[in-house]
């Protein structure tokens, strides 16, 4: 069954990787947008303006993320920006 649903919804690594690849090299990128299939879209190609769950969009959960982050990984990133 697994190989049915890997052919069914499954990416290649190139249709994976479309999302990042557009998000680094679209010059009308909208601030703060997210790039990716819809939901049951996974054929399609990238895009802006997919669902972002409003929770994502909390700065701070989004701050809480970044200081544990460089706890983690004992890496300073503000003084890398």
């Amino acid at each position: 069954m697994s190989g049915l649903a890997n052919t069914l919804f499954a990416q290649s690594a190139s249709r994976g990787a479309e999302p990042t690849v557009l998000a680094a090299s679209d010059p009308n990128a909208p601030k703060n947008g997210y790039a990716g299939p819809w939901f049951m879209d996974i054929w399609g190609a990238a895009k802006w303006g997919c669902y972002v769950n409003p929770a994502a969009k909390d700065e701070a959960v989004q701050d809480k993320l970044w200081k544990k982050c460089e706890e983690l990984t004992q890496v300073d990133f503000e003084s890398k920006l």
